[in-house]
């Protein structure tokens, strides 16, 4: 413990020398220290300086949205989701007024909108949680499927489900960690390529199941389950879409006259002259309002 300290201790005074000397200061009342570990009672909490001031160490701290722990449990995390999505659910029983509320579109999207992004939001790093802890999250879910369908209470989930169109959290959560999957795996130079594509100690976490995989692991096992292999996604190194190199000329001469002051010959003398003129090209013909026909020539 005492060598990461020091390894710790070092990096922060480059980067405190980095920040005098391009006019940046660090606040010692928003810097925190937290230590991971899933050990209790076998290190002591560090004490780390910042400008001679010692970093509280805490057991909870919020990071671009996530409240983190120190056994990254994510407990806190979901506790807090929960409660937040709790309060966009009463503003959904308001609307689900039978005599006066919303219909059935207009919930659905509110829901989506308040509650479904909420919890899709980071689902790729609290997914990791234990079941038992993320089952909590259903309830939400159910709940908010009912008041928009108006089912009863005892109707079974499932109903929900097909009732909605929606999926169950487990398979949303899934289908956001594909999505990622092929993000990282479309552009190489992603920092998290090789740890994902290529994750290491695949024979340690086989002998502990009770330890939680990383992602790279977790996604080899949703790939499986829903069948997907060998599909390789279009990388940046590779050439663009044939139809990304069409070359489209417009000609709108016509645009610029003026339709009562300008006799009908000579529109029709003008266009002749560019269908003569354009002829290797392809027209197309668009109506705009106001104007009898607007017309282009392509080539492709």
């Amino acid at each position: 413990m005492s060598i990461v300290v020091k390894q710790i201790q070092t990096a922060i005074a480059r980067i405190i020398e980095w920040a005098d000397k391009n006019g940046f200061v660090f606040s010692i009342n928003k810097t925190k220290c937290m230590h991971f570990c899933r050990r209790r009672g076998l290190h002591q909490d560090p004490e780390i300086l910042l400008n001679s001031n010692v970093i509280p160490v805490v057991s909870e701290e919020k990071f671009l949205g996530i409240l983190l722990d120190r056994k990254l449990t994510f407990r806190p995390h979901v506790s807090n989701l929960k409660k937040k999505c709790n309060k966009s659910l009463d503003l959904l029983k308001v609307l689900s007024s039978k005599s006066w509320g919303a219909d059935y579109d207009t919930l659905l999207k509110i829901y989506r909108a308040l509650v479904l992004s909420k919890l899709d939001y980071c689902s790729i790093v609290y997914g990791s949680a234990a079941k038992t802890v993320l089952q909590s999250l259903d309830s939400v879910h159910h709940q908010g499927l009912r008041l928009i369908s108006g089912a009863f209470r005892t109707s079974p989930v499932q109903s929900l489900y097909v009732m909605t169109g929606e999926l169950p959290l487990q398979l949303r959560r899934e289908k956001q960690c594909i999505k990622y999957y092929f993000k990282v795996k479309s552009n190489r130079r992603h920092p998290m390529y090789d740890r994902i594509l290529n994750p290491i100690l695949d024979t340690f976490y086989a002998n502990k199941p009770s330890y939680i995989p990383p992602f790279g692991h977790r996604i080899k096992k949703i790939l499986s389950s829903h069948r997907i292999k060998n599909i390789m996604p279009l990388t940046e190194e590779q050439s663009p879409p044939p139809w990304s190199n069409f070359n489209i000329y417009t000609v709108d001469d016509l645009s610029s006259l003026s339709k009562q002051d300008t006799p009908h010959f000579v529109c029709l003398q003008l266009f002749y002259h560019h269908r003569q003129y354009y002829r290797d090209y392809t027209d197309l013909y668009r109506r705009l309002k106001g104007r009898e026909s607007c017309w282009f020539c392509c080539r492709f």
